[in-house]
């Protein structure tokens, strides 16, 4: 199997005088966003790689839009219903999971998000996880990550967190598959990404350790994430004390080159999946195309 791994689109069509512009002013992490022509070129690529029939799944791990703007969540339905037109709660191409820039200033769950994404179940305050099934061996697993008011409203909603009641629905969703490849996929980061210093403590998805520990118990092979626009992947291998090995990895922002002095331009991630073994390799944007990086 192979899943493309898009995250932290950016989509930004927001204009004029508004708190949300003078956010950008004062904090870079909300001055991304992609260009529309640069997101043609994306939508293009992923459709390449599907007619060629090296993709069989598009992963979208979060911040879908810039300001949660009802015209930027209408921009990504238009672009990305070009790959996939079908029911994306039962599609077996594309799947996509809200991220902090998806959800509104209150409440416990993004609402404009669902309504767009999953219109036709978006009342179901219960709809998290969703478990899509690809043969008989793999299983991927959508969390919402963006948690519960007031705490993910911290740090202008960067703080993630699973509720209660989806946490225990995905414990007994992990157990129910314990024989097969189990994917989750989730926006916020599990783990601190290594060149982030400032304030790390204060962006990671909280009781992160005890999620872990669950994960790893339960078996879960490789979780997918974004949020923090820069590619990362740690591995736990097998030791005396236990056989399994689980895989963390952090996708790069589509919506601009990843700084920090990597290389990486607007990248995403392609996995290989074969005989529970995940090859990696990227996609960026060089000299106005999307190329394979070496």
């Amino acid at each position: 199997m192979r899943i493309a791994h898009v995250s932290d689109v950016h989509i930004h069509r927001r204009k004029g005088l508004n708190h949300y512009n003078i956010l950008y002013t004062l904090f870079n992490a909300f001055n991304t966003r992609i260009d529309l022509n640069l997101l043609d070129d994306l939508i293009s690529d992923l459709k390449t790689l599907k007619e060629k029939g090296e993709l069989d799944h598009v992963l979208i791990t979060g911040d879908i839009t810039n300001t949660y703007h009802s015209e930027e969540f209408k921009v990504f339905i238009e672009k990305f219903k070009q790959l996939d037109d079908s029911d994306w709660y039962e599609s077996k191409f594309l799947s996509v999971v809200p991220g902090n820039h998806d959800r509104g200033h209150f409440g416990n769950f993004s609402k404009k998000f669902l309504r767009r994404i999953y219109p036709d179940r978006f009342k179901n305050k219960d709809l998290h996880p969703i478990v899509k099934s690809f043969g008989n061996n793999i299983v991927l697993i959508l969390i919402d990550s963006t948690g519960e008011f007031p705490l993910s409203n911290l740090l202008l909603g960067s703080l993630g967190k699973i509720d209660r009641r989806q946490y225990k629905r995905l414990l007994e969703t992990l157990r129910r598959n314990k024989d097969k490849f189990k994917i989750l996929a989730l926006h916020h980061h599990p783990l601190i990404i290594p060149y982030y210093r400032r304030a790390a403590q204060l962006t990671v998805l909280r009781k992160a350790r005890k999620y872990l520990i669950d994960f790893y118990s339960l078996g879960v092979d490789l979780i997918l994430h974004g949020h923090r626009h820069y590619p990362f992947n740690w591995i736990h291998e097998p030791t005396p004390l236990s056989s399994h090995k689980m895989t963390v990895i952090c996708a790069s922002s589509v919506a601009r080159a990843t700084q920090h002095y990597t290389n990486i331009f607007n990248a995403y991630n392609v996995y290989h999946i074969e005989d529970n073994k995940v090859t990696i390799r990227q996609r960026g944007y060089i000299d106005g195309q999307y190329k394979w990086l070496e």
